[in-house]
């Protein structure tokens, strides 16, 4: 597998280098099985040209938790539990919001005691791709967040959520109008997919990444990446939106008590 690492390694490296450096980071997935993006050098003029007004600005893990934290102000702790576990676990939405509390071990769970000390996990009866799955969920303000949302449910046999998918998209719809991003088009899907591309780009393996987000197959997963890859290359946030982003991201990283309160 190869990847070159001088996107994140050369911030000072110039677009069309950092372009180049992205496309090519997506261009080999599996050597074995040869599948990947065969992006050719026309391909990479041709994608430069079109996009060539749109600075390269990621969809940040720093947006995802402003994203998390607005809602949790909002009193739409349902959606920003599920928008959280979504990112962390690589979960499609609509196993997110199917699940029951007795499916979700918590930290010092016996069954999630083979992870470590500190991860939660997510069982799927019924995933896309098969049933009887497990995904470990090992960031600290998901599993902090989670856990304190799982406090509030009455009993071990509730519904995890009870909003449907389309109130979690018009949730979702709201916060981005309220940072003034729509034009990030911020989808459903988009934290799952998020998380799995700059997972690749920090060097992951492909082989990692589809297992664990339960991809049908690597050319699944070579169409989501190349998704990402389109939402990374249309990014375009004002300092006025970043100072927005960062003020509410901050609240959620640095202490977990506003949201304590909120779930």
């Amino acid at each position: 597998m190869y990847i070159n690492k001088t996107f994140e390694e050369d911030p000072m490296a110039t677009r069309k280098q950092e372009m180049t450096n992205l496309l090519c980071a997506l261009y080999i997935v599996d050597a074995r099985t040869k599948t990947g993006l065969p992006l050719s050098h026309r391909s990479i003029k041709g994608w430069e040209k079109s996009h060539n007004a749109q600075p390269s600005t990621p969809f940040t893990p720093e947006i995802l938790h402003a994203f998390v934290m607005k809602l949790l102000l909002d009193r739409r702790a349902e959606a920003a539990v599920c928008l959280a576990i979504s990112w962390a676990g690589y979960l499609r939405v609509s196993e997110a919001l199917a699940r029951r509390a007795e499916n979700v071990p918590l930290p010092g769970d016996p069954r999630v005691a083979a992870y470590g000390n500190e991860v939660a996990g997510i069982a799927i009866l019924d995933a896309k791709t098969g049933p009887l799955q497990f995904v470990s969920i090992k960031d600290r303000n998901c599993i902090t967040l989670l856990t304190c949302y799982m406090k509030k449910l009455s009993n071990i046999g509730d519904t995890l959520f009870t909003i449907k998918y389309s109130t979690y998209a018009a949730q979702l719809k709201k916060v981005t109008s309220f940072f003034n991003v729509t034009h990030l088009n911020f989808t459903t899907h988009s934290a799952r997919i998020d998380e799995a591309l700059h997972g690749f780009m920090r060097g992951r393996k492909a082989e990692d990444i589809a297992l664990k987000g339960r991809w049908n197959s690597l050319t699944s997963l070579r169409h989501s990446l190349t998704t990402g890859r389109a939402w990374l290359m249309k990014m375009n946030i004002t300092d006025q939106q970043t100072a927005k982003i960062k003020q509410y991201s901050s609240n959620m990283v640095q202490t977990t008590e506003p949201y304590r309160s909120c779930v």
